[in-house]
């Protein structure tokens, strides 16, 4: 990208970084994500331990994870063990501690040797199927030929998931035909980018998921679609895509009926036609998700043990209760979310490190404002209505996945004996946020020359119209804003990991 050519501004002309939020969203993620990436010490992301463990198994086409006496993972090289125990000791969940940077460079020259092999366990990434790792996995494979130290393919494994994470959340902004600036907003919260620049397959189902809702928006509504079998086939895809990658998002296919029937390219346009296309979709994603699940089925659905191991009982009898005592479990979800919302909220934004490490409050909560703010803000397309039954579909979708997901971690991650589902984290919740977020579009709030009689309302009217029309403003003061919010998360992690 020409830096100096995307800021350059003659008369009247808006620079191509604040025209265009796809060039603006990889200027901030590109630069912003390589410093996290760095800055981020090995193994302080949640799970990364295991999720390297992951990657290096794929990279050498060890699809499916392996058993030894009860416990599942890999035999993968002991200096992989060696690296990560060496490196990072003792920081996750005790903020006193920190990164000793001569601990990274102790291990720079460990060499691989391949051949000399352990068990490792890694139970909860080893359900994961290769398909979100191997962004990570293909820069472990191609650092591989090097013959370079474990702590050198982990980083390679970072940069080529947020190059790839990257990738999607700009073709997902570029295919959006409405709210480009609040898909780009979304995808820059500081939690968005730490998990990006992370070996986390979070961050292949984060991309992912945006992309399925940016296409499903554009071919449902961009007055540019008249019809298509192409996009119909891409929807498709990505589905069986995205149900590989995650099974909690399931609810998401419904969007398929924001598509208008007519705009299903099959002949005679019949109802019967369209609805069959829903339930091929459906049936793809399932058969492929349980295609998956039957290959790891010894252990594709427990509950996580104390010390690491699985019990698959414990789980089934977690799914008797839920089928079977449905109110109980309702009075569980209310106890949760009542007991929780405030955390969640907080972690959507941003709590880094291993929920240890917190940004600054007047980061959180300004970075809703501007969110909201921008949705009420950014120009509608004239042609493109989203009425009020579509976004009911988007809410019940919303809620019905937070439902699933609350659901899955009830199952895998509570103790039996607990009131409220435990580890459930706000970061979760990120592919939901566009559907959220389309509440806005096109809101009583957003529309021109609002009147009321209440002088505090009618003011917040006359701001929301003022940017609404003073376009080029508004996105200087987001960018400002954007700097703000990537130059406090770096520091925090600085302050977090080396103060």
């Amino acid at each position: 990208m020409d830096i100096k050519k995307a800021f350059s501004y003659h008369g009247n002309e808006t620079p191509a970084l604040l025209k265009k939020p796809e060039l603006f969203f990889v200027f901030f993620a590109f630069f912003a994500g390589l410093l996290m990436l760095f800055i981020t010490p090995p193994f302080q992301t949640p799970d990364e331990y295991n999720h390297f463990y992951r990657t290096y198994q794929i990279s050498e086409g060890g699809w499916i994870a392996e058993k030894k006496e009860g416990k599942v993972g890999g035999f993968l090289p002991q200096a992989l063990l060696v690296t990560a125990q060496t490196v990072s000791k003792n920081i996750p969940f005790h903020v006193e501690n920190h990164q000793k940077v001569e601990d990274i460079f102790a291990v720079a020259s460990l060499p691989l040797n391949k051949h000399i092999r352990v068990f490792i366990e890694f139970y909860n990434t080893a359900r994961y199927s290769p398909l979100p790792y191997l962004p990570q996995a293909l820069g472990v494979a191609l650092g591989g030929l090097f013959h370079p130290s474990p702590i050198k393919l982990f980083y390679l494994g970072r940069m080529f998931n947020l190059f790839f994470w990257l990738a999607l959340c700009y073709l997902s902004i570029k295919t959006v035909p409405v709210f480009k600036w609040v898909f780009t907003l979304l995808a820059l919260t500081p939690i968005s980018l730490f998990i990006g620049a992370s070996l986390s397959p979070d961050a292949f189902t984060n991309g992912i998921s945006f992309l399925f809702i940016s296409t499903v928006i554009r071919f449902a509504y961009g007055d540019d679609v008249k019809s298509g079998s192409a996009y119909i086939a891409v929807i498709f895809i990505i589905s069986v895509i995205l149900s590989l990658s995650k099974q909690g998002y399931f609810f998401l296919f419904f969007l398929f009926f924001l598509i208008p029937v007519n705009k299903i390219a099959l002949r005679g346009n019949t109802v019967l036609k369209y609805s069959i296309t829903f339930l091929c979709l459906i049936a793809l994603a399932v058969i492929s998700s349980a295609a998956w699940h039957f290959l790891i089925r010894d252990f594709a659905m427990a509950t996580i043990t104390s010390d690491g191991g699985y019990d698959v009982s414990l789980a089934k009898a977690k799914i008797f209760f839920v089928l079977h005592s449905p109110l109980q479990y309702l009075k569980m979800l209310g106890l949760t979310y009542s007991s929780c919302f405030n955390g969640y909220m907080i972690q959507l934004i941003g709590k880094l490190g291993w929920t240890d490490t917190y940004l600054p409050k007047l980061l959180i909560y300004s970075y809703y404002l501007t969110l909201i703010l921008t949705a009420l803000t950014e120009q509608t397309h004239n042609n493109i209505k989203i009425n009020a039954a579509h976004k009911t579909l988007m809410g019940m979708i919303s809620i019905l996945t937070i439902v699933l997901i609350t659901t899955l971690m009830f199952i895998t991650w509570t103790p039996p004996e607990e009131k409220i589902i435990y580890d459930i984290q706000g970061r979760y919740f990120i592919p939901l946020t566009p559907l959220i977020f389309f509440m806005f579009y096109d809101s009583f709030l957003s529309k021109k020359h609002l009147r009321y009689k209440n002088t505090v309302f009618n003011r917040h009217i006359r701001l929301i119209n003022y940017f609404r029309n003073n376009t080029y403003t508004a996105r200087a003061i987001l960018f400002v804003y954007c700097v703000y919010s990537t130059t406090a998360t770096l520091i925090t992690l600085v302050n977090r990991y080396y103060g």
